[in-house]
């Protein structure tokens, strides 16, 4: 029976040469005659390729939602399943390369589609391990067209495949007609390009309408020279807010250009932002979630975790290849380690506020409610029968004018609340009015503002104010009721 130790070592030198040095052109047989093209629909039409995709980066809104997207996987906690020396040695191999740099590598798969990650390996003290994992360029890489495997495909020269254990290939919903996988950036090339007019435009616009014209009114017995020599005095005033001009001659400012157009600019570029954001994060409120004005922030929050999951999914499947990689160079006997992240604890934070109130009124819960909500053992917690004293319905019953106390203490609230929840809108209001020279206009541009304010601090205060009154009113009735049947 062969020594297992020089079975490892001679497998070991049969790799050293070709893995341990970076791949270069021609350094394997060729036997491949076609590359398979990218379907990219984005791509294929406008004749570029994945590699350009990485310029659409450069727009803040794409840098800000891949940055949020790639956060949340970041900050999952992950752990290694496994005992023995391998399972340590790998432990420390993924620290060494630094496993934030590889989720990261990992992470630009959504983006392009497709990931050519090359390995250095390199001899350690008792495994044949990665020395570094290498990005590869998009561009000289592709697939077979007719059995799909992955190929090295420079501009000159014939396609190449790829040498066993090399290259980390990482693919986002690769099928077979497209192993190049969906890439996310190339759904955002066309809000990008959209995005950049608008906003070249409004720049054109501002220059042009934003600053205000002088119109100079002249007698039309002025001679042409005394009016071009005010025309030229009025040029060469930036500094001195002073001139004197002839009789006759009156220079006035006159501003042109409506609010109105300039809004036309900003909905199209808030409308791209929007579409950047939903190819990126899977829901349009992006960066800015605003309770009341962008939708359901409960079903964002979901869309933004499944999005997250699937991307962890994705870091774990590929790293617990390139662990398998190792473990099948060196031959290794021992059970294959795991890596995954660790799922932290999520509590539903909307039904702990409905449960909350409902508690606050006098509901009670089982400790078997408890611990199908929120998946807490019951014998981590007990539960406290609430003192009769402090019973909300019980509480307000005992004075005859409970409910009129419970209404002017919500009453109350909104009276302290309502400065802060008006003060943005009314700043608004009141700098449009100040910068309007009649009333007419002031009527008309406070009519096209209301559309845009934020009303959202007002609606939730309402919205509270109208819930308590009515669970004031639904108690009250059912005290009456419960009294007049005692009186029977």
């Amino acid at each position: 029976m062969e020594d297992k130790r020089v079975v490892r070592a001679t497998r070991k030198n049969s790799f050293v040469g070709a893995l341990t040095q970076e791949f270069k052109d021609n350094s394997f047989e060729t036997g491949y005659t076609q590359v398979l093209p990218n379907p990219d629909v984005v791509l294929r039409k406008l004749g570029k390729s994945t590699v350009d995709l990485g310029d659409l980066l450069a727009d803040t809104t794409v840098a800000a939602a891949v940055a949020r997207r790639k956060s949340g996987t970041f900050q999952k906690k992950w752990v290694l399943d496994g005992e023995g020396p391998f399972a340590e040695e790998v432990l420390t191999l993924l620290k060494r390369l630094g496993i934030r740099k590889i989720i990261n590598q990992i992470l630009d798969t959504p983006l392009y589609g497709v990931q050519f990650i090359e390995i250095i390996w390199e001899v350690g003290e008792r495994y044949f391990v990665p020395k570094e994992l290498r990005t590869k360029s998009l561009e000289k890489f592709g697939f077979d067209d007719k059995t799909g495997a992955p190929v090295y495909a420079p501009t000159l020269g014939s396609p190449e495949p790829l040498p066993e254990y090399k290259f980390l290939i990482c693919q986002n919903d690769a099928r077979a007609i497209n192993p190049y996988g969906e890439a996310l950036l190339s759904r955002c090339y066309w809000p990008v390009t959209f995005k950049k007019v608008a906003m070249r435009n409004w720049a054109t616009f501002t220059e042009k309408y934003g600053t205000p014209y002088v119109v100079v009114n002249y007698d039309p017995q002025a001679t042409d020279s005394s009016v071009e020599d005010v025309i030229a005095t009025l040029e060469d005033m930036v500094s001195d807010g002073l001139i004197a001009v002839p009789h006759g001659i009156e220079p006035k400012p006159f501003k042109v250009g409506e609010s109105g157009s300039v809004e036309i600019y900003n909905r199209l570029i808030s409308a791209m932002n929007a579409e950047i954001n939903k190819s990126l994060l899977g829901h349009a409120a992006g960066m800015e979630i605003t309770p009341g004005k962008l939708g359901n922030d409960t079903q964002t929050e979901n869309s933004t975790d499944s999005v997250v999951d699937a991307d962890s999914e994705l870091v774990e499947e590929r790293i617990n290849a390139l662990i398998q990689m190792i473990w099948e160079v060196n031959s290794e006997a021992s059970d294959l380690p795991v890596f995954r992240f660790v799922e932290e604890e999520r509590t539903n934070r909307e039904f702990a506020e409905r449960d909350q109130i409902l508690s606050n009124m006098g509901v009670s819960f089982s400790a078997e409610y408890y611990e199908s909500k929120y998946g807490i053992p019951q014998e981590h917690f007990e539960i406290k029968p609430p003192q009769p004293a402090t019973m909300f319905s019980e509480q307000v019953a005992e004075s005859p004018d409970g409910w009129d106390s419970l209404l002017d203490s919500a009453a109350a609230e909104a009276v302290e609340q309502s400065p802060d929840a008006i003060k943005g809108i009314l700043s608004k209001i009141k700098s449009v009015i100040t910068s309007s020279n009649d009333f007419a206009e002031a009527q008309k541009k406070v009519s096209q503002l209301l559309p845009e304010l934020d009303t959202t601090d007002i609606q939730s205060l309402m919205h509270r104010q109208f819930f308590a009154s009515d669970v004031a009113g639904r108690m009250s009735q059912a005290i009456e009721q419960r009294n007049s049947r005692g009186k029977e």
